[in-house]
């Protein structure tokens, strides 16, 4: 681990980021160090289903259906309308595949359950299309999902899976369900699943083995003298995880990890004084002599 020229186990390409945090008064940087760790890409087939509105003829038949009575028949629509009646006939056994429309034997048409409800909705469900993404599990993260694979960051920094237990809060996208899918898919804006539009993820498998990519993370710790301790604080660049600042603070509390061995250094874990700040000394004002005219 390459060292700034103090001597505490502090990465010299951290060293900036140290003097930013140091800023605040009444916190020091006692450690600080750059590791990589490992995130599970997994490539997941999606099926999406949205409804399209229907088109004037369409709509103009379906009306006629809910609205008329008695209800028309194909051929008396198609002389209202002026049209001819194969091409009448033509949209109307479209509309029979899509929202199971029936047409009596006497050639009269009868709306389903099912297609009043799509026609008060104002549209037909489209065939539905597959598309490939991207599950990255992170185990300081949720579940993201992404239509583009990840790049491959830096790998030369120390594995900081050899140093944690990251694999057992890594999630596991094979044990994900269809609604947990969905929320994913919904939050990391994919523009695939929104259901008050009509536009739902119906169906998910997996579509390839899981593979591992490398991304960089900052460890520091900081000592608050206000609190009179220190704290753990993970970092990817400038972002703070709160999430795993709170699980590496938990693990030191329950002896599951040494800072010494994290950072391969005898850390001082003790306050510095010269950070403790202190009131200005307030001074009474002496009362100013009378001039003597």
């Amino acid at each position: 681990m390459s060292q700034t020229s103090s001597a505490k186990p502090i990465d010299a390409n951290l060293s900036s980021l140290v003097e930013q945090i140091e800023q605040h008064q009444n916190l020091s940087v006692l450690a600080a160090r750059q590791f990589r760790y490992k995130l599970l890409q997994t490539p997941v087939d999606v099926s999406i289903t949205e409804p399209r509105k229907f088109n004037v003829l369409e709509e103009f038949i379906l009306r006629a259906a809910t609205e008329f009575n008695p209800v028309p028949t194909v051929k008396e629509l198609a002389e209202v309308l002026g049209l001819d009646l194969v091409f009448v006939k033509s949209t109307v056994e479209n509309l029979k595949g899509l929202i199971n429309l029936e047409v009596s034997s006497a050639g009269a048409i009868i709306l389903t359950d099912e297609g009043r409800m799509l026609y008060q909705q104002g549209g037909v469900p489209l065939p539905p299309q597959l598309k490939q993404v991207y599950a990255i599990a992170d185990p300081f993260a949720e579940v993201s999902f992404r239509f583009d694979s990840l790049a491959m960051e830096v790998t030369d920094l120390p594995d900081l899976t050899e140093k944690l237990p990251i694999d057992s809060v890594t999630p596991d996208v094979n044990s994900l369900t269809l609604s947990d899918i969905q929320q994913f898919i919904q939050t990391s804006g994919l523009g695939l699943h929104i259901p008050e539009n009509g536009k739902n993820v119906n169906s998910f498998s997996i579509a390839g083995e899981s593979h591992p990519y490398w991304k960089p993370i900052s460890i520091f710790v900081l000592f608050d003298v206000l609190e009179d301790k220190h704290k753990i604080q993970v970092r990817r660049g400038k972002q703070i995880l709160e999430q795993a600042s709170t699980w590496l603070a938990e693990l030191e509390s329950q002896q599951k990890i040494s800072l010494n061995d994290l950072f391969e250094s005898q850390l001082n874990l003790v306050a510095h004084k010269s950070k403790t700040p202190t009131k200005p000394k307030r001074t009474r004002k002496k009362n100013a002599p009378h001039s003597i005219t």
